[in-house]
């Protein structure tokens, strides 16, 4: 009860003498009245854990036998459908009520009446976003997101009855604006520039259990600035930021020693040490931040008074050296100062209430927050915080903040190795609260998360990857891929062509690439209108994988008696490269449309192949364990490579390195240079299972392995040393590529799914179930292609990570619903039809079969 409705220190005056005072009664009789009331007297005179047991169950019957009152339905027709007991959690209050759901609305009958209505209620068709919480420690939580950015944060009794909630929740019709999962590429677009750091923060939040209904786990976010005491910000100057890679109580390197010291003389045999015995997170330092602009949660914090004016929050420059010198000290910000969208931008600056928050010893009075020099007022200095949170400086060195706060520098050796250890109380998993039977000791430690805080949930085992320093859009120098060695399946050949209209060579969007080139898998042959076999004008022009629009099945034939295992394209697109289940190389002029030379190169399948930059050298892998170089000018083979001791399943080829993955679990680096014999350069044993693709970075520093269990092996083929192997799958990986910049790997698999990795830490940036098995992938770097079975071809977009199509739907490969083998990329100036070149650029898509 606030007198004359303001937010002042609470109170408490000791009647002398006492006095009588009179009620009036107006919605129970004075007996039922007086009963409770008599109740209650007895109670207080209790032992006080007595007191405490008696009225939590007293409580507890209360509710049991409460029922929603079904008056308040705003609609006769409505059918419930799910009833239970609740908990709504909002700063500082637990509020416990009935709630209701029918199949038009969703209600919360509080059990008192301290919210403004008796019941509220919200349709369900305002519902956008459903995400599981954690409250008082426990996975009880469920916190819904509605249309107008507010949200409800609802504590059930049990984790099963809130995935109960959440699924009938789910399930309903009139739920039409609930989206499930719609924020799945938040990394890859954050990676990419498309989504800011304030908004990707937020969603790591989010994700990590933070929300702004719950002081304990209201979202952090970091300092980034170091200079407070400016006249101007210089975002140009390294000087001017803090370090990111260190948490806060690291950065002042004499403080950190006292901490380390202290680290050192604890015992290991009590509990686990900590440098930090304070967080940087909790409820009283988010009211710290907030008092002006919610006094009431400081005065409930407080139990009714301000803090000492010399420890509430005053000036930002003053803040700012207390986090780096004193040792209770290692709190980190709040969105508010980084958030510029809305009516109330910087208004927990403003003391607009004139709150009496008194005055400091130095004599100044608490009122508005001091701002830095450089700022003209609060909302100027938020909109440049926000400046220095999504300039180049700060993206490039964020990734190192997350590992600290969501990632995996957050507890274990990592975390002791970035002197970032907390008290143990706070990480998620410290206790098991649902094993706490005895509600005391359940109270007690919920106290003590409140005073010590929560560490977010961890998110990454990874390190995170870095925002690119130029997002793609769509201009990476990435090559086209013109081939597939594939995995070990494809005999037709269907040609679809996607064509930009009127867009001449002279004038297509994308990204650079020199013509012609001199390798089959990076090159793109261009010819000038006075002839097609005149080779002498090259042209450097942008070229980037078109849209599907007009895209269309133009050519299709058939090559090979088997499954299309693999193919390989010459530089001009004219001529293509195929091996089959057949024992076949088959050579095929794609102007001509007609097949020039068949090959029987061994008595078994062949499984891959790749061409050399000059074209005159194809390597073509078999299943009796040997890889064999075909000679395309003289027409046979020249040579043969053995060492696996089971059928070769993939091959990549970059420069004179040649890498091969087979059945027998290894692969096995050869070169191709003159003199260097039939032994491989190097050996790996990748996996435990056979390797089914894999691919090599084009600096030829980097090869990435797929296996049929599922795993993904990185190895340096400089040190000739594995770097990391990941469970990227639930089954058989069939295509593997790394993207031209070296920063992605793309996958496609048994298990339906195509993921992307990010090759500096190995996180999956982005995964999407495409609802049938892959068996090949390609990419240009901006976009990626998986083709598999049920006869079609997919493409997705790697910035914004959505799915390419053609009049909504798949591109159709084969109308017969065949399996897509492999697939190979090319760009044409001139028409499969008429052969005429025309100067608009083509990209065509080669797809292979199983029959």
């Amino acid at each position: 009860m606030k007198e004359n409705n303001q937010n002042a220190p609470y109170k408490f005056k000791k009647l002398d003498p006492p006095q009588d005072f009179r009620f009036t009664l107006s919605y129970v009789s004075l007996d039922v009245f007086l009963k409770q009331a008599q109740g209650l007297h007895r109670l207080s005179r209790l032992p006080r854990r007595e007191l405490e047991a008696t009225l939590r169950d007293t409580i507890q019957e209360r509710e049991d036998y409460s029922q929603f009152d079904h008056s308040w339905l705003q609609d006769i027709n409505e059918r419930q459908v799910h009833e239970a007991r609740a908990l709504r959690i909002t700063p500082l209050v637990r509020n416990p009520g009935r709630l209701l759901l029918t199949t038009e609305r969703l209600y919360f009958q509080p059990m008192n009446n301290i919210e403004s209505v008796p019941v509220n209620s919200w349709a369900l068709s305002s519902i956008v976003r459903l995400a599981k919480r954690r409250h008082a420690l426990r996975h009880v939580g469920l916190e819904i997101f509605l249309e107008d950015s507010s949200s409800i944060f609802l504590a059930l009794q049990s984790p099963s009855e809130r995935n109960d909630l959440q699924r009938v929740l789910s399930s309903l019709p009139a739920a039409t604006n609930l989206v499930q999962n719609d924020e799945s590429n938040m990394l890859l677009k954050w990676m990419h520039g498309l989504v800011s750091n304030f908004d990707y923060l937020m969603y790591l939040n989010s994700q990590a259990g933070r929300t702004v209904n719950d002081l304990t786990q209201y979202p952090v976010f970091p300092w980034v600035l170091a200079d407070y005491t400016s006249t101007s910000l210089d975002l140009t100057n390294p000087d001017t930021f803090r370090d990111l890679s260190r948490p806060i109580g690291a950065l002042n390197p004499a403080r950190l020693q006292t901490f380390l010291d202290r680290y050192a003389e604890m015992p290991d045999d009590t509990q686990p040490k900590f440098l930090y015995g304070t967080h940087y997170s909790t409820p009283a330092y988010v009211l710290y931040y907030l008092v002006r602009r919610a006094p009431d949660y400081m005065l409930r914090l407080q139990n009714g008074k301000f803090d000492a004016p010399d420890r509430l929050f005053h000036s930002i420059e003053e803040t700012w050296t207390s986090v780096l010198s004193n040792p209770a000290d290692v709190k980190e910000l709040i969105p508010e100062f980084y958030d510029t969208q809305g009516d109330a931008v910087a208004e927990f600056m403003y003391n607009a209430e004139n709150l009496d928050l008194g005055t400091k010893q130095s004599g100044v009075r608490v009122h508005d927050v001091v701002l830095p020099p450089w700022a003209r007022s609060p909302r100027n200095f938020v909109e440049k915080m926000r400046e220095a949170l999504e300039c180049e400086y700060v993206s490039q060195h964020l990734h190192q903040w997350i590992d600290l706060i969501f990632g995996f520098k957050q507890r274990g050796e990592e975390a002791v190795r970035a002197n970032n250890v907390f008290y143990h109380l706070t990480y998620e998993g410290a206790v098991d609260v649902e094993a706490v039977t005895d509600p005391a000791e359940r109270e007690s430690l919920e106290a003590q998360i409140n005073e010590f805080g929560q560490t977010p949930r961890q998110l990454f085992d990874r390190p995170h990857p870095q925002r690119l320093a130029r997002p793609l859009w769509r201009n990476s120098s990435e090559p086209l891929d013109a081939g597939d060695s594939g995995s070990v399946l494809g005999g037709t050949i269907s040609f679809l062509k996607m064509l930009e209209p009127g867009a001449p060579i002279d004038s297509v969007p994308g990204r650079t690439q020199e013509m012609p080139g001199s390798s089959s898998s990076s090159s793109l042959q261009s010819t000038p209108s006075k002839g097609r076999e005149d080779h002498s004008v090259t042209y450097t022009r942008t070229i980037k994988w078109p849209s599907t629009h007009d895209m269309q099945q133009k050519v299709s034939a058939k090559v090979h008696r088997d499954s299309v295992n693999a193919m390989c394209l010459s530089s001009s697109g004219r001529t293509l490269y195929t091996v089959s289940q057949d024992t076949t190389l088959k050579i095929y002029s794609v102007a001509e449309q007609k097949q020039q030379r068949s090959i029987n190169i061994c008595g078994l399948a062949l499984s891959a192949c790749q061409l050399t930059a000059d074209e005159k050298m194809i390597a073509v892998g078999s299943w009796d364990n040997s890889v064999y170089l075909y000679s395309v000018v003289n027409g046979h083979v020249t040579e043969k490579l053995t060492g696996h001791d089971d059928a070769v399943s993939c091959l990549r080829l970059v420069g004179d390195m040649l890498a091969s993955g087979s059945w027998d679990s290894t692969v096995k680096l050869w070169s191709l240079s003159s003199g260097s014999g039939k032994v491989p350069v190097a050996d790996f044993v990748e996996s435990e299972t056979p390797i089914r693709a894999l691919d090599m970075d084009n600096t030829g520093r980097l090869l990435v392995s797929g296996s049929e269990d599922g795993s993904l092996v990185f190895s340096d083929l400089r040190t000739r040393h594995p770097i990391r192997t990941l469970q990227a799958h639930v089954d058989a990986i069939n295509g593997v590529r790394i993207t031209a910049d070296g920063l992605n790997v793309v996958t496609c698999s048994e298990d339906r799914h195509a993921k992307i990795f990010d090759v500096t830490g190995g996180i999956e940036t982005w995964s999407v179930d495409t609802g049938v098995a892959l068996k090949c992938v390609q990419t240009d770097g901006s976009y990626f292609m998986v083709g598999g079975e049920e006869g079609v071809v997919r493409m997705w977009d790697m910035v914004r990570g959505e799915e390419v199509t053609h009049d909504a739907m798949p591109i159709e490969a084969f109308p017969d619903e065949d399996t897509v083998t492999c697939l190979g990329v090319t760009a044409l100036t001139w028409d499969l039809d008429d052969q005429d070149e025309d100067r608009r650029l083509k990209t065509v898509v080669f797809a292979g079969s199983q029959q």
